[in-house]
This record gives structure tokens, sequence and C-alpha cells, in this order.
């Protein structure tokens, strides 16, 4: 089943690449993620315009959606997924989006306030905009992917404020507009 799996991952590809697809190189051949940005279209507006075609990704981003293909890949999905990629291309489709920006996160952060104090401690709920140079008393962990993009008692600097209100505009739904903040 694994080779049988494998061997559709595969034809797919190519029937993607041959039909002018872009896609992200991964290291799961049961995956395909298409490259949403490089067909100027968003991949949460991709998602919903192949859900309404029964066309079902297992992550759409911003600029990507990834396809789970299985051990049992439906028959005829080698032909059938790249022509919905192609309709969805000639129906959205346009100049590429401008690339995504590296987000201003430390690689190990540095809280100012423990987090359980951080956490435990009495709080506001606050715009992004207003939460520049306050702590943070809870994290802000979208889900997908899951990672935090802030955590309890860490201060929230400008840059970071401001590249979380530009993120929370390509994930509708995914950030808040707000944040809890340590009370003043």
């Amino acid at each position: 089943r694994w080779r049988r799996a494998c061997q559709v991952g595969e034809r797919l590809q190519r029937h993607c690449r041959a039909a002018g697809l872009t896609l992200v190189a991964n290291d799961d051949p049961l995956r395909l993620v298409l490259n949403t940005a490089a067909l100027g279209i968003n991949g949460l507006a991709a998602d919903a315009w192949l859900l309404e075609r029964q066309v079902i990704a297992e992550l759409p981003e911003p600029g990507a959606l990834t396809f789970c293909l299985g051990l049992a890949p439906p028959a005829g999905l080698v032909w059938r997924l790249p022509r919905q990629l192609e309709r969805l291309r000639h129906a959205l489709g346009g100049d590429p989006l401008p690339p995504f920006s590296a987000p201003p996160l430390p690689l190990v952060g540095e809280p100012e306030l423990p987090l359980g104090l951080a956490w435990r401690a009495s709080c506001e709920v606050v715009t992004l905009a207003a939460a520049v140079g306050r702590i943070a008393a809870e994290p802000l962990c979208p889900y997908p992917p899951g990672i935090p993009l802030l955590v309890p008692g860490e201060r929230i600097d400008p840059a970071r404020a401001a590249w979380l209100q530009g993120q929370a505009s390509l994930w509708p739904g995914q950030i808040a507009d707000t944040v809890k903040v340590v009370a003043a």
C-alpha cells in the first residue's frame, strides 16, 4: 500500500508540475503542497473555493495548501486534482503575492515577568496596537501551527505588535486582534 500510494503521489506531482503549478518541496511523499502565493491566491481563499467543489485540503495557510494523499488515494486523483487546481488558478489567480515578512521574534525569549506570575496576574484585554509596551498575560498561539508567538511575561514591543496585526489580516479568525496583558 505504501509503495502504491507513493507512486500515486509521484504521478500527481508530475501532473501538477506539467500543468504549471508550483509545488513546495517536502520530505513526505504523501503530502502535496501547492504554493498558492505563486499563483497570486491566498491559501485560505483557495481552500474555501475548493471546498465548494468538494476538494478538501489538509492544511490551508496564507501562502500554501497542503493535501494529504493517505495510504489509499482515491481513484482518479492524479487527473482530477490537477484539473481542479488549474480551474482555481483561472478563477482566482493573479500576480504572485508579495513575500511574507519574517516574524520579529527572538530565538529565545526572555520574559520580564515569570510566566506563572504573568499568567495568574490581574489582566485586561486590549487591542494589539494598545498592547505595545505592555506585558502579555496569556500566550498567543494560533493553530495551525500551534507555535507560541507570545508567551506570558513577555513585553510586547512595537515591531511584534505590528507584525501580529499584519498576521491577523492574513489569518482571519486565527490570530485575535486583542490580547490579554497584565493590568497596569
